[in-house]
């Protein structure tokens, strides 16, 4: 390996690191690059998947159909705990791939649990179909999340003297 090929190896890394598109760079090479050497694998023991934290991977597992990395088009389902709303945010095509600021469009979803489940499944399976039934039950997992606990009543703690 020649030290323009270490270089160009460096960039490419970095590059997808910070969630850009590369423009010359085939998905299968990047994800060649990424699959074993990311700051985002966490392995676990006594599990044989590795798992994932990236950005734009809805199941958490390290595999090439749910790598937000590599992947063109990306869907984030996060909760924003503060306003009580699903944000979801998808990743542009390889249209603006030049300008990674323009990448993430971000939607905000504020409404009951119904609505917003169709909601997210629509949108996701308008940009992604096979991950709309991921994306749901993601959705379901944070909202359910967001919601405020109920108060138990429990018996009184009363102090007896003996």
């Amino acid at each position: 390996m020649s030290l323009d090929e270490a270089v160009s190896i460096a960039d490419l890394l970095s590059c997808i690191m910070m969630n850009t598109q590369v423009v010359n760079a085939s998905v299968d090479l990047q994800w060649e690059v990424v699959k074993n050497n990311s700051a985002f694998l966490k392995k676990r023991r006594g599990f044989p998947t590795k798992f994932s934290s990236e950005k734009f991977n809805l199941t958490g597992k390290n595999y090439y159909g749910s790598s937000g990395l590599v992947q063109p088009k990306g869907v984030d389902i996060r909760a924003d705990f503060e306003n009580k709303a699903i944000v979801v945010t998808t990743k542009r095509g390889k249209a603006i791939a030049n300008t990674p600021a323009k990448v993430p469009v971000t939607i905000s979803i504020k409404k009951d649990s119904r609505t917003t489940l169709k909601s997210v499944k629509a949108l996701v399976k308008r940009h992604n179909p096979r991950m709309a039934n991921v994306a749901a039950q993601r959705t379901s997992h944070l909202l359910r999340a967001i919601r405020p606990k109920p108060t138990r009543y429990g018996k009184s703690t009363v102090k007896t003297e003996a």
